[in-house]
């Protein structure tokens, strides 16, 4: 039990997400796909839950690569956002900063590449 316990606890090494502090659910999506530019544009909307309690949240950390992040809202109102610089073989950290308190569901309108990798225009 405690071996579990402890490794639930640890950080994944393979994510710049903070999910022990804000834990993104279920998601929303709303998109548009343009074929002929090869670019999905359109909005997610995330449920937030915060495992250490809200007063601990400070910050909403997702991973990405190759987006360009236009806005982010929570209930109507612009939250402050960056994209932190790109570490090599995990992308970029989409760093969002909370209200307190902090919000039960964001939303991320954004824009693909063409370039993105995860994306296979067939």
């Amino acid at each position: 039990m405690i071996l579990i316990a402890l490794l639930i606890a640890a950080a994944d090494v393979h994510s710049l997400g903070n999910p022990e502090i804000a834990r993104p659910t279920p998601v929303s999506l709303d998109l548009t796909l343009d074929f002929e530019r090869k670019v999905v544009a359109g909005s997610a909307t995330l449920d937030v839950r915060y495992p250490a309690g809200p007063d601990k949240a400070r910050h909403l950390d997702l991973d990405t690569r190759g987006l360009a992040i236009e806005s982010v809202t929570a209930g109507g109102r612009s939250l402050a956002f960056m994209l932190e610089p790109a570490v090599p073989n995990l992308g970029q950290r989409l760093r969002i900063t909370l209200p307190a308190p902090p919000p039960a569901k964001v939303a991320i309108r954004y824009r693909t590449s063409p370039e993105a990798t995860a994306l296979q225009w067939l």
